[in-house]
């Protein structure tokens, strides 16, 4: 009986998702195709622990880097890649990514995580 507890356990324990804990230089790291391979399991830390809310623009650009804001988004809006999935085609089917939002004082005052998939 011990035994097949000990054995769920371990099942339970490695069969969750990792998270880890916000690392910059983890956050920067891009390989080819706009693939980040940190940031995903640092979202939670990020989104739990609200360590983006309150910042300065400045000090979102030292810890994430260079946002990805094209003409579409609204001035008050930060946002950075955290999954680019672009199936058989060259035109992406699923995106997530991390929105920041900024107040007048130019302080990071919301932050949301936003997916899209083809289709929606």
């Amino acid at each position: 009986m011990r035994l097949i507890c000990i054995l769920t356990f371990l099942i339970i324990l490695t069969s969750c998702e990792k998270q880890i804990t916000f690392d910059s230089k983890k956050w920067k790291v891009y390989k080819d195709l706009e693939v980040y391979p940190h940031r995903e399991l640092m979202l939670r830390d990020i989104i739990d622990n609200k360590r983006l809310i309150g910042l300065s623009y400045q000090s979102v650009i030292d810890s994430l880097g260079q946002p990805e804001n094209y003409t579409d988004k609204k001035e008050n809006q930060l946002w950075y890649p955290v999954i680019v999935d672009y199936g058989s085609d060259i035109d992406p089917v699923y995106l997530k990514r991390l929105m920041l939002t900024m107040n007048n004082d130019s302080t990071v005052e919301k932050v949301e995580i936003i997916e899209w998939k083809t289709g929606d």
